[in-house]
């Protein structure tokens, strides 16, 4: 299966699509400003980023905030942005139509993996995928590559990225036929992030935008989420249906 992987790098020639940090995540786990972001450099990249992609999930947000004042995140044009994306794409885009079809099934479970740019993947987290997927009969792996633009300086480069997401994947211990992989873009999974039933989250400002938007009915977070490990309780508010395993 790994063998037959594609990693297509959705932000090649632009700025990096790095939502969660765009959108200011950290504010929940690091104890960031946001009078509007965490300071002027980062507010700058979210106008330039948001611009080059004006139809993306990121693009929208920007659009709905008509006070350029306003702080960031707005969890609820977070929300908002994920929902209108999804309505004006699943009637045109057949993979996320197909993964929306999957959300429903109760008996599924989507995981966002990060790896990359972050390394391989923990023991303790894989272990944690291997022992909950005995409940359920697909294990959808949400994961992917995005370029580092001007921060490849203290990032590896996306071959070697790449490469550490396979060996992530590879300490899987599920059967190939209960397991997918999908390597969509990063606005299509918030919106699988936003509709599935199950979802397992990983690390990073990625998986706190699943938490935020997640409507379903089981949320499993481990003690690597990055608000428990720095234990800062700000995002559970927003949050339901969770479990801590």
């Amino acid at each position: 299966m790994l063998n037959n992987l594609e990693f297509n790098i959705f932000d090649n020639n632009k700025e990096s699509y790095i939502i969660g940090d765009l959108l200011n995540m950290p504010y929940f786990f690091a104890n960031y400003n946001n009078n509007p972001h965490c300071n002027i450099i980062m507010y700058n990249l979210f106008k330039k980023t948001a611009a080059q992609y004006p139809n993306n999930i990121l693009g929208i947000y920007d659009k709905l905030r008509t006070d350029e004042n306003e702080s960031i995140p707005n969890v609820n044009k977070i929300i908002d942005s994920i929902d209108n994306y999804t309505k004006h794409n699943v009637d045109v885009d057949k993979n996320l139509k197909n993964l929306l079809n999957m959300c429903k099934d109760k008996t599924n479970l989507f995981v966002h993996l990060r790896s990359g740019d972050k390394g391989i993947a923990d023991n303790e987290f894989i272990n944690k995928i291997n022992e909950i997927s005995i409940n359920y009969k697909k294990i959808i792996i949400l994961t992917g590559i995005h370029q580092n633009s001007d921060r490849s300086c203290y990032f590896p480069s996306i071959d070697e990225s790449i490469k550490m997401t396979k060996i992530s994947l590879q300490k899987l211990k599920i059967d190939e036929s209960k397991l997918i992989i999908d390597l969509s873009e990063p606005d299509i999974h918030l919106c699988v992030m936003r509709n599935a039933n199950n979802l397992m989250l990983h690390i990073g400002g990625f998986s706190i935008l699943g938490a935020l938007s997640f409507k379903g009915d089981n949320l499993y977070l481990t003690k690597l989420f990055f608000p428990i490990a720095n234990n800062d309780n700000k995002v559970f508010k927003y949050i339901n249906n969770y479990k801590i395993l």
